[in-house]
């Protein structure tokens, strides 16, 4: 017994050693790791990655601003990498301004968000001279940034000076002591450049010539930012070392100590029987948490340090921090001696007799589990039993709240020991449903209420009331509502196309035959033979014209209609665009464009029809002789694409593009809206019909005045155009009928 006292007070005495060895370690750790990290800041950042990645971006901006106020210009971080002469070039090479500032708009957007980082440091100090005119750039404006040596030491813990000569080269000429040589500033135009070197936009790093480039970090530290940070982490790197020594140490002396207080018969003193009543889970959770929170507390130990050697926390949080620290600690050693302790009692007494001891606890834990299961299925009986679902009948959910509705009744009864305990609860049950009702009735009168005003027509209104337990059917009135509203803006939009169409129609209908009807007159009326003659051509001519315009009318039916007859045959459209090309030469002579092809191949075959696909390149070439601006140049491309064939038409309107541009393949419509150009308005629309009854895709972009037609053909979706195998079979009949029928025809003729 009197051992058993000494072990106990040698543990309490043991434990109090350990917590004062703590509390002297911890308030001068702040001494003895003054000397642990950086000998001094500016050391940190002559060798920080960071902080030279940080200089490098601020010194484009720099450069960027600097060419900026010499110039008088405002030129975008893009400019410096794409020049007025590269813009030139590119606009030779056949792209649009449009399609330029596109690409600088990217470009520049990229290269913002690379030097946002940099931008907002306060503590990083720039300053930038052009050594022709002696301008000076200087962010932030109000930094102090000398240009002398002296004066950069003494206010500047780390400066750095770089200048390119009259050559353009750039070379470090004086830095803090702890520089880099190897200054870089356009490094990351320098990988730009590179990553667009394979594509159509080249891009050429800026030529600098005399400027002088000075960056510094004042002693004195103005705002909170990325630099201050910086050196924060770097301190609380070293106090985190240190602490982990001096945890490795205390943890050292406690793994002996708890290996020397669990030897012998330590289970026979009152820690040990304590530990023998403590549920095993709850020791092994502590055991975890406690091995768990030594690794921690190395993070934790360098943070209460930093903060107590720089006087960041106040007395009161000092010492709670401390506390905090010593509790933790004494958790700590409680887990390290339980799992020593049961180990060494698992190896003296036996596994199996060790884990029986714990066979209440696994039963009570079986009986929790129970429980749990328990509650939860009778949760989601009731949840079921007072659950409404109209789409479904609802018999066996009344027998069920009738069940429980007799359950409670008879606990109440017996609860109570008087009938009168029913009475109450059914007066109870009355009001409940009384609500219910009324409840259902609000959300069956806001329900009536939304359709009654769709019923009148009111369709713009959201349905935005609380249906209650008709709110599943809420989604289902704003699918009705959307799908009215958009019958009606279709059905709006084909009455006016309609309207439009029969007014097109009659206009130019109306033109040829008025022409008609007059110099039918004049040639009555005309007695001089050549004056006759002259008005003889020009009722062919409108009459060819009218003739020409039906035969389009009809061939926009049968192609919205479905009704056309293909004659699909091996197409090479290479050839076919040339031909037409070549026939159409006058016309686009007379407008005076230049056509610029391009062909991916040679020869591209596709089964098509040949009259319906040169039909299609006739009437969009057509339509670029007609609507485009004079002298400028129209690209057509073709391309193959994997399974595709991409056919494309680019130019330039001569007319502003006020009007959606997919009117254009409606029937009668012109991209002229006075209709004084040459044409029918059909041109498009048979086009487009001609195009999909051979399953292609017919698409029309437009960017300002900028026009472009597409037409995509499908290799797998042409292949259903080929005649098919069962046709070919009546090449194998005899010929004798032919023969017979071929007389017959001759019969006929005769």
């Amino acid at each position: 017994m009197n051992k058993s006292k000494f072990s106990e007070k040698l543990l309490t005495g043991f434990l109090v050693l350990i917590c004062f060895l703590s509390l002297i370690l911890v308030p001068s750790a702040g001494s003895i790791s003054e000397n642990a990290g950086p000998e001094t800041h500016r050391e940190l950042f002559g060798q920080s990655r960071t902080v030279r990645a940080w200089v490098n971006d601020y010194a484009v901006t720099m450069i960027r601003d600097l060419i900026n106020e010499v110039n008088h210009t405002d030129l975008g971080y893009a400019d410096l990498l794409i020049s007025a002469d590269q813009q030139q070039r590119l606009l030779e090479d056949g792209w649009t301004q449009s399609e330029i500032n596109e690409q600088k708009s990217q470009l520049d957007w990229s290269l913002q968000q690379e030097f946002k980082n940099s931008l907002q440091l306060g503590n990083l100090h720039a300053l930038a001279i052009d050594n022709a005119t002696k301008t000076t750039v200087r962010r932030p404006k109000t930094n102090a940034l000398a240009q002398t040596d002296s004066e950069l030491s003494k206010n500047y813990q780390f400066w750095i000076r770089a200048e390119y000569d009259s050559y353009g080269v750039l070379s470090v000429t004086s830095n803090s002591g702890y520089g880099y040589s190897d200054f870089y500033p356009l490094s990351v135009l320098a990988d730009y450049v590179q990553y667009y070197g394979d594509f159509s936009l080249e891009l050429h790093e800026p030529v600098l010539k005399d400027i002088t480039l000075i960056f510094g970090i004042p002693n004195v530290l103005e705002s909170d930012d990325a630099i201050t940070s910086l050196i924060h982490n770097a301190e609380y790197y070293s106090y985190r070392q240190l602490a982990s020594r001096i945890n490795m140490v205390l943890y050292f002396i406690l793994f002996l100590g708890a290996l020397y207080f669990t030897r012998g018969k330590m289970r026979d003193t009152r820690l040990g029987k304590l530990l023998d009543r403590i549920p095993l889970e709850a020791q092994i959770l502590i055991s975890v948490v406690a091995l768990a929170m030594m690794e921690e507390m190395s993070y934790n130990l360098g943070g209460i340090m930093l903060d107590l050697y720089s006087q960041s926390a106040d007395d009161i949080n000092g010492v709670f921090q401390i506390l905090g620290y010593e509790f933790t600690f004494l958790l700590e050693c409680f887990g390290l001696y339980c799992a020593i302790y049961w180990i060494r009692a698992a190896l003296r007494d036996g596994w199996h007799q060790t884990w029986g001891k714990m066979a209440t606890i696994t039963l009570w834990r079986r009986l929790w589990h129970g429980v749990r299961h328990g509650w939860s299925t009778l949760k989601q009986w009731t949840k079921e039993c007072f659950t409404v679902d109209f789409s479904e009948k609802a018999h066996s959910r009344l027998i069920r709240l009738m069940v429980v509705n007799v359950a409670l009744i008879s606990v109440l009864c017996l609860l109570l020991d008087d009938f009168f305990a029913a009475v109450i609860y059914t007066v109870f049950l009355y009001f409940i449903i009384m609500r219910a009702l009324k409840r259902l009735r609000s959300d069956y009168e806001t329900l009536l209420g939304c359709t009654r005003r769709m019923a009148r027509g009111d369709l713009e209104t959201e349905v935005r009331e609380d249906l209650g337990i008709f709110e599943p059917l809420h989604s289902e009135l704003d699918d009705i509502r959307y799908g009215f509203n958009t019958a009606i803006a279709e059905e709006t939009k084909s009455q006016k196309m309609k309207t439009e169409l029969i007014s097109n129609v009659s206009h130019d209908l109306k033109t040829p035959l008025t022409s008609l009807i007059s110099y039918i007159d004049l040639m009555k009326q005309e007695p001089d033979e050549a004056k006759r003659q002259e008005y003889l051509a020009v009722l062919e001519r409108n009459s060819m014209r009218l003739k020409h315009l039906i035969e389009d009318l009809f061939e926009v039916s049968k192609a919205n209609s479905g009704d056309l007859k293909l004659n699909v045959v091996d197409v090479d459209l290479v050839s076919l665009i040339s031909q037409t090309l070549f026939e159409l030469a006058p016309a686009i002579e007379k407008a005076g464009l230049t056509i610029k092809t391009s062909y991916s191949h040679d020869k591209i075959v596709l089964p098509l029809d040949s009259q319906k696909t040169y039909r299609i390149v006739e009437n969009l070439v057509s339509n670029v002789t007609k609507y485009s601006l004079r002298g400028s140049r129209v690209y057509l491309t073709l391309i193959e694409r994997g399974e595709e064939v991409v056919l494309s038409i680019r130019n330039i309107s001569q007319t502003e593009i006020d009007f959606d541009p997919n009117d254009l393949v409606e029937r009668f419509v012109r991209g002229d809206k006075s209709r004084n150009s040459e044409g029918s308005g059909l041109g498009l629309a048979i086009a487009k019909g001609f195009a999909e009854s051979q399953h292609a895709h017919f698409t029309i972009q437009t960017d300002g005045d900028f026009f472009k037609v597409i037409v995509i053909f499908n290799r797998r979706a042409l292949e259903d155009l080929k005649p098919k195998p069962a046709e070919t079979v009546k090449l194998d009949m005899p010929q004798a009928p032919l023969i017979d029928i071929s007389k017959n025809n001759e019969n006929k003729k005769d």
